[in-house]
């Protein structure tokens, strides 16, 4: 017919809804299932960060140490540390939780 049918109310995440006719055509109809859509619902956040709804269509992510940004897509970098008077550094990985080793030139003692 032409007559739209009453709103749907659901207490639930799915929906099943039947077609009745006068008789003379017999259809079964549809199931849906449907979720809530918000901001964190695409996983934004890299690297294990986690999301939080910031507003329905907005979110805001929480990364875990040693990342930043606003999906947790870059490295914390820290500063060179610079070579100490009469030695100098080993390594040259300053991202966050790595590591480098501070050496004497000849002659001289770390203190």
């Amino acid at each position: 017919g032409n007559d739209r049918p009453l709103p749907i109310r659901s207490t639930g995440s799915s929906l099943h809804v039947l077609f009745h006719s006068d008789g003379s055509k017999n259809f079964d109809g549809f199931h849906a299932v449907f979720e809530e859509i918000t901001g964190c619902s695409s996983s934004p956040c890299l690297h294990d960060g986690t999301c939080l709804v910031d507003k329905i269509d907005d979110y805001k992510c929480a990364c875990l140490a040693g990342y930043t940004g606003n999906r947790c897509e870059s490295l914390v970098m820290c500063r060179t540390p610079g070579n100490p008077a009469h030695g100098f550094v080993e390594g040259d990985d300053f991202k966050y939780g790595s590591q480098v080793s501070f050496k004497c030139n000849a002659g001289y003692t770390l203190k």
